[in-house]
């Protein structure tokens, strides 16, 4: 069992967060005009603005009165703020009470932060609240500037939203040469979505100091509110860590630009002359000019990235950082922000390992040929590249072509009927159902396969020759797909591996996560211990997602936390004080190592495999009926 114990009390303190400040028009209950027509209440306002009305001549004869100024928002500033016995009935009810009805759940919002801030370490006198641009400079611009910035993306004074004062504001701190951390924050997710990672981008700031937040809800929903706590925490994990990972990024984006730039210069060196030389090379291999061009270029552009990275420290700096953090688990589990970058990284993953399908050039259908002839059969030919894969959609079978071109490319019309092309099968399969080392097949993770990430499974044990006018017939009538292009590299592993387990290419190591399936449940304790029905109910249950994160001698499972929240939920468990502690091991992430039946935590909830359950009812009859709770992982 890993080390999962969390001190949540003092956690943003300890990581460096002292000071917090909340830039929000709802962070104090304030009523403003534009605040009071944008929740719909304008007509109200210009009645309120007429001095001939009656109930407004009341409250302008008080005012003038004190020797007080009557224009329109000192009429409201009166309403809100004075006796009701004062205030004339029809703006108690037209304004008044509806108007705090409207607005009190926003400032309501604000409190759930502010009571997760507290709960987490920060003291309530340091955190500072702005509800405008002036209030939010002043902060920033004193002795003490803040740790961390939450903004809200529809501020009143900004107009539509935000974004153009948070750039503002990012500015200002990187003159400070601050580590301050920001969160963005709106009940518009839509709006949000729109500005995931721009902000990002543009800017130049990390994801560990910048984060896109939705804000907690007040309909009860328990998932929103944890989400917040737990997005807290792991921003004082990342703050440890934050100036390394931006000074690596802009360090990698600077050489890749430089590097481009340098290719750029050497395009423009080549001459006619050398153009046509490259034609004349390509032409020879039956190849065009631009994928000959492609490979080129993208290999030349390698080279210039290497040299200039070479001397570089700033990747080992973050990667030591990174180690030195505890509890890292939580930066592997499900994003706090509204987007899950995961999947970026699964498309950046699935670059190094297979050429993006949009890039692959398709046979061209024609419903009148029902087979290659003298003329076209050479055409036909330049599609398949070694590490092509293709579909049979007859069966769903797909194949990888191990077949190097200079054996079939320059072949005969006449030679086609009798030469054939070594394939290796392949079928899809989800990494986590088996994750041995098993030389009899290769796989292949996060590939490319019609614009969608898979993973395909060789078979290298049963090749398949076909004919190679056989698979060119069947790509004329579209019983041969191809779906996606292997890297020369990755394929060459392949073969090799098909040819001798004596070799060895060196692959760069893909990190291994994915979605898996886990059965939660309680015994019945009252009943006693009756197996069987445990195990039918069980199965009867809903299944809850995990994030299993594994290696070969362990499987680590971290839950999303939507999902580890509706489990404490399932169990009657609510996360505060002590019992918190047990949702956070959770989301901690359990690791159940190879050679044992099963892990625990804090002697209260027993987590083990499904295959594992009946060794585990011979050998320990004694453990089962200790607990309460059970985690299944698969099945």
């Amino acid at each position: 069992m890993i080390d999962t114990k969390i001190d949540t009390k003092d956690v943003m303190t300890k990581n460096g967060i002292r000071f917090v400040l909340i830039i929000d028009d709802d962070a104090k209950e304030n009523f403003t005009i534009k605040k009071l027509e944008l929740g719909g209440f304008k007509e109200i306002l210009e009645q309120l603005e007429d001095d001939t009305n009656q109930d407004t001549k009341k409250i302008i004869n008080i005012l003038k009165s004190k020797g007080k100024e009557t224009e329109l928002q000192d009429l409201v500033n009166f309403i809100f703020t004075s006796h009701n016995s004062v205030i004339p009935e029809f703006y108690q009810k037209k304004l008044l009470n509806p108007a705090k009805e409207r607005f009190t759940e926003m400032f309501q919002k604000i409190k759930i932060i502010k009571d997760c801030l507290i709960s987490l370490g920060i003291q309530e006198s340091e955190i500072r609240l702005a509800i405008n641009k002036e209030e939010a400079k002043k902060n920033i611009d004193s002795d003490t500037p803040p740790d961390l910035i939450l903004i809200d993306y529809r501020l009143e004074d900004e107009g539509s939203n935000s974004i153009t004062f948070v750039e503002e504001l990012i500015n200002i701190i990187k003159e400070k040469k601050k580590l301050t951390q920001f969160i963005l924050m709106s009940y518009d997710s839509d709006g949000l979505k729109n500005q995931f990672r721009r902000l990002h981008k543009e800017n130049k700031i990390s994801s560990s100091r910048f984060k896109v937040i939705k804000k907690p809800s007040l309909d009860g929903d328990l998932a929103e509110k944890i989400n917040w706590q737990l997005a807290l925490i792991q921003i004082a994990y990342e703050k440890r860590f934050m100036e390394e990972q931006e000074h690596m990024q802009i360090e990698l984006a600077r050489y890749i630009k430089e590097a481009s730039e340098k290719l750029t210069e050497k395009i423009w060196e080549i001459d006619a002359c050398c153009l046509n030389q490259l034609r004349l090379t390509a032409q020879e291999d039956h190849i065009s000019l631009q994928k000959y061009l492609l490979e080129l270029m993208s290999k030349n552009l390698l080279a210039e990235y290497e040299e200039q990275i070479a001397e570089n420290d700033s990747i080992e700096k973050l990667e030591q950082a990174l180690k030195a953090v505890k509890h890292n688990n939580l930066i592997f589990s499900s994003s706090p922000e509204i987007i899950d970058p995961y999947e970026k990284l699964k498309v950046l993953l699935a670059d190094l390992i297979a050429i993006r399908y949009k890039s692959i050039k398709q046979p061209p259908k024609n419903s009148n040929k029902m087979e290659v002839d003298k003329l076209n059969y050479v055409k036909y030919l330049e599609y398949i590249n070694f590490g092509t894969i293709l579909k049979d959609t007859t069966n769903n079978q797909h194949y990888v072509n191990l077949t190097m071109p200079c054996d079939y490319i320059h072949s005969k019309f006449s030679d086609i009927a009798s030469e054939k092309f070594i394939l290796i099968p392949g079928k899809e399969y989800n990494p986590l159902t088996s994750f041995s080392i098993n030389n009899k097949e290769f796989k292949s993770q996060h590939l490319n396969i019609q614009d969608r990430i898979g993973s395909l499974k060789w078979e290298l044990r049963k090749p398949e020759m076909m004919v190679i006018k056989s698979v060119l017939d069947k790509l004329i009538k579209n019983e041969l797909t191809i779906v996606g292009q292997l890297r020369q590299e990755q394929a060459q592993a392949i073969i090799t591996k098909f040819a001798t387990n004596i070799s060895r290419v060196g692959l760069p190591r893909t990190p291994i996560f994915e979605d898996s399936k886990i059965t939660c449940y309680i015994r019945d304790s009252e009943k006693g211990l009756n197996w069987e029905k445990e195990l039918t109910k069980a199965t009867q249950n809903p299944e809850f997602t995990g994030r299993r994160y594994y290696n070969k001698n362990n499987m680590n499972i971290v839950f999303s936390r939507e999902e580890s929240i509706s489990i404490i939920q399932k169990f009657g468990i609510f996360p505060t004080g002590q019992e918190l502690e047990i949702f956070l091991k959770l989301m901690n992430g359990i690791t159940l190592k190879k050679d044992e039946l099963s892990s625990t935590i804090d002697d209260e909830i027993l987590v083990f495999t499904f295959n594992d359950l009946k060794k585990l009812k011979e050998n320990t009859p004694d453990t089962l009926n200790k607990y309460s709770y059970y985690l299944v992982i698969g099945k």
